[in-house]
């Protein structure tokens, strides 16, 4: 069932974080004559805008500031943001004020009618783009792409991750090559190289259009109280039928996504405390069920794990991705995430789940032994799987990583046309008895509302995240003594937590959300610890007979497996350091149960045992949480 995908699609799953699709501002350059800092690039170009009247501030009946910005972010063009790249952030970004594009009689009313939103306005303001990286090598190019919207509310905040997004109303475009065709391709802003600049260069006539509305929310979400953590021996279910197997996937972690109760006491005074509002309308807040379409082709992708086995990639996207701490990350322990999937079942004609949608998590994990090639992303499969998903491409056969993951998704629509399905059927002549209405919404959609066309809006939204309680994975203070510790990022208080980083969620008296904190993160977890593999062992496998021997689906009968070695830049210096450690000693620290409320997973965590701290601060590790590719350690 495992589908060897085009790194474009998989990459990125390596990449997202707590930060995704952030727009992180880069530091100021100013190049001149005798600077060390090298030449650079500049974009003489104008945005168009077409969208609805600006927001404004009004004094009384008067206003008085116009609110929101143009946000344009410049990605390289081999590595933009999900779904068909990696880019966490903007290699540049520029901001240019709503009063560039309007004046104060473009203002909407302070209480608007349905008349005044529906109103399209066209404005341009031109702009100067300075400071971009040129190529480094004479006859290099650097090839860029740039992404926008007109920020309407004036809620873009590049250093909180649940603000770097465009919202509801915003209005997103880009440049590109031709705005006519039905799937715009972005174009290629193409600089060349220092050395072939060295003065700097110059393009003109960049054209950014922005003109479609963004349909939906942000999905602020939680999992749901049913989900429970994979299990490391997990197996992609060898059954021909796709809907037992779907089927049997979900039911190995019974994972939904459930709509935060924004609209709720709690909820509104930590948007609030945030400085961000999320509409619960139903026609704007829900998940929305568009096919994934990556490259733009204007056809929908495969999904990159199951997509050998006809199963179509849907949004929203769900990467789940192990959570290292600042020991792991020093000790060189790769990135671990695992792919999940709407159910192919239930979307088959349903188009919008409110307030939950159930996610299957294909037991396949991907690690990143290498994060310079676009080969090392090694797929691990436990013992049990089939021969022949263990022969197709380079993988490792051991049981999935455990640990505490991150629960990223992706989602959201703009220019779409958002319609109330049932007065849509309402209105056919001769009408609908209930008895043939009432059942054919219901199969279409939860909650009346469906949004048709459009595309996707790169809106997400990551668990843990600054609504939540303070992670202890990822310190962002030091105490007294100069140990690291956390402090929230939320309340004026910084002190104020919700209660033990190590033990259960105490929302106590803060406006923090428990369910958006470390506490809200997924969990694989070992059940039966007995049956580690050998991390002295160098033969296939690790050792492990059911890795050796594997039933082959063709036959149905066991055989000898006869694995690919992974690619040689996979086993870097870093990757053979890890070779012939044991494996880490298992503890209850999931975030999520297993069966039989099973915590227990392998991290790099005890100091002494697991680790030991260098007279420079480097750290040398005694354990992996995982074994490297039995490859590289020959």
């Amino acid at each position: 069932m495992l589908r060897h995908t085009a790194h474009s699609l998989l990459v990125f799953l390596l990449a997202l974080s707590v930060g995704v699709l952030g727009c992180d501002p880069p530091e100021d350059e100013v190049p001149g004559e005798g600077s060390a800092v090298p030449a650079s690039g500049l974009i003489h170009g104008a945005v168009l805008y077409a969208g609805p009247r600006p927001n404004c501030v009004y004094e009384g009946e008067l206003p008085t500031e116009l609110i929101g910005n143009v946000v344009m972010l410049m990605f390289y063009t081999d590595n933009p943001p999900p779904p068909a790249g990696s880019a966490t952030s903007a290699s540049n970004v520029l901001v240019i004020p709503a009063r560039e594009f309007f004046s104060l009689e473009d203002c909407l009313p302070l209480e608007p009618t349905a008349e005044d939103l529906s109103v399209v306005v066209t404005r341009a303001a031109q702009y100067d783009w300075p400071e971009i990286s040129l190529a480094d090598g004479a006859g290099a190019i650097a090839d860029y792409q740039i992404r926008g919207f007109m920020d309407r509310d004036g809620d873009w905040n590049p250093f909180f991750s649940v603000r770097r997004l465009a919202t509801h109303g915003d209005v997103a475009g880009g440049a590109f090559e031709n705005t006519a065709v039905a799937v715009p391709q972005f174009a290629h802003i193409v600089f060349g190289s220092m050395q072939d600049y060295p003065d700097g260069q110059v393009l003109d006539g960049v054209a950014v259009t922005l003109g479609a509305f963004v349909n939906t929310e942000l999905p602020a979400f939680q999992l749901g109280p049913n989900t429970r953590a994979g299990r490391s021996q997990d197996l992609v279910p060898a059954v021909s039928d796709a809907a037992v197997r779907e089927r049997q996937i979900f039911e190995q972690t019974n994972m939904t996504l459930v709509l935060a109760d924004v609209a709720g006491e709690s909820w509104t005074r930590t948007l609030a405390a945030a400085g961000m509002a999320i509409d619960p309308s139903p026609d704007r807040f829900a998940w929305f069920t568009p096919p994934v379409d990556a490259d733009r082709d204007g056809l929908q992708d495969l999904h990159p794990i199951l997509g050998s086995a006809g199963v179509l990639w849907e949004h929203p996207i769900v990467i789940l991705r192990r959570v290292r701490s600042p020991i792991e990350l020093s000790a060189g322990v790769p990135d671990a995430v695992v792919i999940a999937t709407v159910r192919p079942t239930q979307t088959g004609m349903k188009q919008t789940f409110s307030p939950s949608i159930d996610i299957g998590v294909a037991p396949v994990a991907a690690v990143n032994w290498n994060p310079a090639s676009d080969s090392c992303l090694i797929p691990y499969l436990a013992p049990g799987s089939l021969a022949e998903n263990l022969e197709r491409i380079p993988v490792d056969c051991q049981e999935l990583p455990t640990g505490n993951y991150d629960v990223n998704v992706l989602t959201g629509i703009a220019g779409g046309r958002t319609v109330n399905y049932r007065q849509q059927l309402m209105m056919m002549d001769p009408p609908l008895p209930d008895s043939v209405l009432n059942p054919l919404v219901a199969a279409t959609t939860d909650n009346d509302w469906i949004i048709e066309g459009g595309s996707f809006s790169s809106q997400a939204w990551s668990i843990p995240n600054e609504l939540g309680c303070p992670d202890p994975y990822r310190p962002n203070g030091l105490d007294a003594n100069g140990n690291p510790t956390t402090f929230n990022q939320l309340e004026q208080d910084r002190t104020l937590g919700c209660g033990d980083p190590a033990g259960p969620c105490d929302p106590g008296d803060t406006a923090m959300q428990c369910s958006q904190g470390p506490a809200g993160r997924w969990a694989i977890v070992d059940t039966d610890g007995s049956n580690a593999p050998d991390a002295s062992s160098t033969a296939d496998g690790h050792g492990i007979a059911a890795c050796q021997t594997a039933v082959r689906a063709m036959t149905g009968m066991p055989d000898t497996v006869t694995y690919m070695p992974v690619p040689d830049e996979c086993c870097t210096e870093a990757t053979r350091a890890l070779c012939g450690l044991p494996l880490c000693e298992l503890r209850p620290r999931a975030v999520m149960a297993g069966e039989g409320d099973v915590r227990m997973i392998r991290e790099v965590s005890e100091p002494g045992t697991d680790f030991t701290v260098n007279a420079d601060g480097s750290i040398t590790p005694l354990c992996v949480p995982f074994l490297p590719p039995v490859s590289c350690c020959r």
